[in-house]
């Protein structure tokens, strides 16, 4: 039996305005730095991807980024640096303990070495064979350790950037290393379920710690260096008496895995942050459960304390970093700006607006000329995956995995009836030129029409296929077609609501359609790496685009039909075509993931890119020059 849920599409009451000291009155640097070539600004920081740290003299904080290395001052919140070198996600940070370096690690296998007062690249450490899990330096500033998924840890001089040595003991990814505060061991924690503990006089492992049922994915030293903690997947943190190898306490009472775990700078309390989404806190002599903390709206991916004691700061994937107070567990503040994915983009018809959809509940309106947020719109209870305006610029319309549909009237924002229906995780939505019809598609692979404003259902169709990715209208509003999960794409009279054509020649899942401004065309971006334009009438192939370096997942025609642009998977570039020729014309190369959703602005000169990386790049295009 197909598993439908309930839909219920809101036409909402007035759309909430960010309160006055979130929303910025100039645009900050950081739209501008460390652009890729052919883009003029950045909205979003990218998504939180490892750790946060902070500097031992409490100044700093550094968050492993999607983009790179974002530096914060901690005590405003203003970001001060963004560090851009490595080529892929950076997943663990560290500070010297005289904050004068900062260590990374990321997923291009590569380990890094910055002067932080310079925000400047000292060295770049090459050798591992897979992505980089954890780094450490140790208390005298001259030893640099890595942890890898490819099962080894590696030592380097950190005056030099030269490879020491290799430790070879774990038989599974090292998932993170610790020194000791004396400089005296290393600590590093495995996916083969064990801790280890080496000598850094003789780099031989003295000691292994096994207990946890599972993945070990973090390991931290108390203050004294006599106790050892560590995050597993078996749902449990465990505490350990560093000399003996003896078990001293396990915490438990989670919902999922334990992944970050931290210790108060007097080593009295002990921290954990939890892919169940809580931040938990207990009392380290007596093993006691202290308090909960504010749950993060995602997994919470690290933990640490200030300095002194009394505040605790956790990062999440939900685009967070959160300070909260140790003793009452209130939450101080919220540092935001790094959503983990997004979904979609687009222009408004007078180009004063760009609506974005991401990975949380809420809708941001930007002025793409200025870079100021203009409002933000919580629009349902989960992940806004589409988001597009209606040919007037009126209204706006907004799909979910919530399995909810909303319209927002802009200019009065006017309560509306409410629509119902049924249908499972919102792919795509569309509105009519004329306003009078929204479509929406989904994960059951069904298509709803429904009547604006008296919110008939006016048809279900169901489509043949495990689900429809993309819908999407034809210029003049008499047809509307689908992207499909069966490769193909299908297209229906919007009069009559029964099905036209249907386009058959990919040989994967069609991903993103798109008709050309005159109506005369259809492209279809597929998973199988090729673009295909169709003749809207016939079905007829015009002609294929192929070549990406990766299945494609969305297009877009320019305003005055010349110029196609595609949106590529994991490999992450966007490609732009001549439409007339079939000639690949221009790569954009600057998104760390996969480009979910391209647009142009209507006058043709800037393109909108929405990555799973948490960005939006704007870049500069002048297609008829």
């Amino acid at each position: 039996m197909q598993k439908t849920l309930i839909l219920t599409l809101v036409i909402c009451f007035a759309i909430p305005v960010l309160p006055q000291n979130t929303v910025s009155q100039e645009a900050p640097d950081w739209h501008f730095q460390h652009l890729p070539e052919g883009a003029k600004a950045r909205i979003g920081k990218g998504g939180i991807t490892g750790n946060i740290a902070l500097s031992d003299d409490g100044n700093l904080l550094a968050v492993a980024c999607s983009t790179g290395i974002w530096i914060y001052d901690a005590h405003t919140d203003e970001a001060l640096h963004l560090l851009v070198e490595h080529t892929d996600e950076v997943l663990c940070v560290v500070f010297s303990s005289d904050g004068s370096l900062l260590a990374s690690g990321s997923k291009d296998k590569t380990v890094r070495l910055w002067d932080v007062q310079s925000a400047t690249l000292l060295h770049t450490m090459t050798g591992h064979d897979r992505k980089i899990k954890g780094v450490a330096l140790i208390p005298d500033g001259k030893i640099l350790a890595s942890g890898s998924t490819d099962n080894t840890i590696r030592l380097w001089d950190v005056q030099t950037g030269v490879h020491l040595r290799t430790l070879t003991e774990h038989t599974g990814d090292v998932t993170n290393v610790a020194f000791s505060p004396d400089g005296k061991t290393l600590a590093s924690s495995s996916d083969d379920g064990t801790l280890c503990l080496w000598d850094v006089q003789t780099w031989e492992s003295i000691r292994k710690y096994i207990g946890h049922t599972s993945q070990v994915l973090d390991v931290a030293f108390n203050p004294d260096g006599k106790k050892l903690a560590s995050a597993g997947w078996d749902k449990t943190v465990r505490l350990w008496d560093v000399q003996t190898g003896v078990e001293l306490h396990q915490f438990g009472g989670f919902k999922d895995n334990a992944i970050r775990v931290a210790f108060s700078p007097n080593g009295q309390l002990l921290a954990s942050c939890n892919q169940d989404r809580t931040i938990r806190m207990w009392h380290v002599p007596t093993g006691t459960h202290l308090r909960d903390f504010p749950e993060h709206n995602s997994w919470a991916y690290s933990v640490v304390f200030s300095p002194d004691g009394k505040t605790l700061l956790s990062g999440s994937r939900d685009g967070t970093v959160r300070l909260s107070d140790v003793q009452t567990a209130e939450q101080l503040r919220i540092i935001r700006g790094h959503p983990r994915i997004v979904y979609s983009v687009a222009f408004s018809p007078d180009s004063k607006m760009l609506a974005i959809g991401k990975h949380d509940p809420y809708i941001q309106l930007w002025n793409p000329q200025t870079l100021e947020l203009i409002r933000e719109i919580k629009a349902h209870k989960s992940e806004v995956i589409r988001a597009v305006f209606s040919t007037d610029g009126q209204t706006l319309a907004s799909g979910s995995r919530d399995s909810t549909v909303c319209l927002w009237d802009i200019p009065t924002n006017a309560t509306q009836p409410t629509l119902v229906g049924e249908t499972y995780w919102v792919h795509s939505v569309a509105l009519s030129p004329n306003g009078k019809l929204v479509i929406s598609s989904g994960k059951d692979g069904n298509i709803r029409l429904w009547k604006v404003p008296t919110g008939e259902n006016l048809r279900t169709i169901s489509v043949d296929s495990a689900a429809v990715h993309s819908v999407v209208f034809s210029p003049d509003g008499s047809m509307f077609a689908g992207g499909c999960e069966d490769n193909t794409v299908r297209i229906w009279d919007t009069h009559t609501r029964t099905s036209i054509l249907t386009l058959e020649g990919h040989t994967a899942a069609v991903r993103g359609v798109a008709y050309s401004p005159d109506g005369k065309m259809i492209a279809s971006a597929s998973e199988d790496k090729t673009v295909r334009l169709w003749d809207s009438k016939s079905g007829e192939t015009i002609r294929e685009l192929d070549g990406h370096p990766d299945g494609v997942r969305c297009v877009a025609f320019s305003p005055d039909g010349k110029t196609l642009a595609c949106g590529i998977n994991w490999s992450k570039p966007i490609w732009l075509w001549d439409v007339d020729t079939g000639t690949h014309i221009l790569t954009l190369q600057g998104h760390t993931y996969t480009v979910n959703s391209v647009a142009f602005s209507p006058d043709g000169r800037t393109l909108a890119s929405g990555s799973a990386d948490g960005t939006v790049l704007l870049w500069d295009l002048n297609i008829d020059d």
